[in-house]
């Protein structure tokens, strides 16, 4: 038995739509006994609305960059949460910088957004309305990630280091394009990929990962069976094995 993990946004899902010949070389894959497993900084309700609306195949969910791992039936298999403290310093923080729009409170399920300034485009959660007050959601106690929607890429860069360099130990900030995820120190997409295997008994040969992200670095590094698309990053492409365009293109190089 081999197992596929790949990312969502950028890699399955493009321009809002996901690619029929990737949806077939997923069920053709999972037909011979393998497994697929997407390894999202997506929240559970997010994801879930994805597989849905695609009828996407899959057998666990890895959520919040590494913050909750799910089987196909929805059943919680792994959890873990940001320092409550750490967690009001962020969005605090998120609230008195400039050039933020809105940051996203993930509960492990669902999201909770809060609008820091109106004039500055959601690019991530345009169609993300508030469902909770300021303090309702300050008040949650868990938090398996706080996004946080930035102005540029740039800007996302730049506040990315300053939440690593200032919540050194507690926390890591993945950049994506123009939002920042943060999420526990000891989280990522390898450390719960490692979890997984572990649950699945898969080899390590048998291990297959695709990317196209900084958040995906740490599973990229994990996987000696790695796979990045043309279009990630120069830095990206640097941790894969192999470059593809597509996911069904990486299936079909795999015997």
């Amino acid at each position: 038995m081999k197992l596929l993990v790949t990312g969502y946004d950028g890699i399955l899902q493009y321009g809002g739509n996901v690619m029929e010949e990737d949806l077939k070389a997923i069920e053709k894959w999972r037909s011979e006994g393998n497994l697929y497993v997407i390894d999202t900084g997506r929240s559970k309700d997010s994801i879930d609305k994805e597989i849905e609306k695609f009828n996407i195949p899959v057998d666990y969910l890895i959520t919040n960059n590494g913050g909750m791992i799910f089987d196909e039936t929805g059943h919680i298999l792994q959890s873990n949460y940001l320092d409550y403290v750490t967690s009001l310093d962020i969005m605090y923080i998120a609230k008195v910088t400039d050039g933020i729009a809105a940051f996203v409170a993930d509960d492990g399920i669902h999201r909770h957004k809060v609008v820091v300034n109106p004039e500055i485009y959601d690019y991530d959660n345009m169609h993300l309305a508030p469902d909770m007050t300021e303090e309702e959601v300050m008040d949650l106690g868990e938090y398996t990630q706080i996004s946080i929607t930035l102005e540029s890429e740039d800007a996302a860069l730049r506040f990315a280091k300053e939440m690593n360099h200032h919540f050194a130990g507690l926390v890591n900030a993945y950049p994506n394009e123009v939002f920042v995820d943060v999420v526990p120190s000891y989280v990522s997409k390898a450390t719960s990929l490692q979890f997984l295997q572990l649950y699945t008994d898969v080899d390590d040969e048998d291990m297959y990962a695709m990317g196209d992200s900084y958040n995906d670095i740490p599973m990229l590094d994990m996987v000696e069976n790695s796979a990045v698309l043309s279009t990630a990053p120069e830095e990206v492409i640097s941790h894969a094995k192999q470059t593809f365009i597509s996911v069904s293109e990486f299936l079909s190089h795999i015997e």
